[in-house]
């Protein structure tokens, strides 16, 4: 268990290995049974939507020009809502 300020890059901490890892091909390209078929290779956890929607922003300024797509998906919430966060 640790403790860090509030903006002292806690999600950097994690996100850039992922995005590193997916560039670099460390998670294994999975080819679909099914052609149109999306099969994720990370996935973050949090415990409500609105940091769930914060780490999007900066998981995507992170991923930018990467070819590394971030998307977020969550409870509670019209599925039309998070469709337009994917963008």
């Amino acid at each position: 268990m640790a403790c860090a300020q509030t903006a002292s890059g806690k999600r950097a901490v994690f996100c850039f290995p992922i995005i590193s890892g997916i560039m670099l091909g460390q998670f294994g390209q999975r080819t679909p049974r099914m052609p149109r078929t999306t099969c994720p290779l990370a996935l973050i956890l949090s415990p409500i939507a609105e940091l769930s929607c914060q780490i999007h922003e900066e998981a995507r300024k992170f991923g930018y020009q990467t070819g590394v797509k971030v998307v977020v998906a969550y409870g509670g919430a019209p599925i039309n809502q998070q469709e337009a966060l994917t963008l």
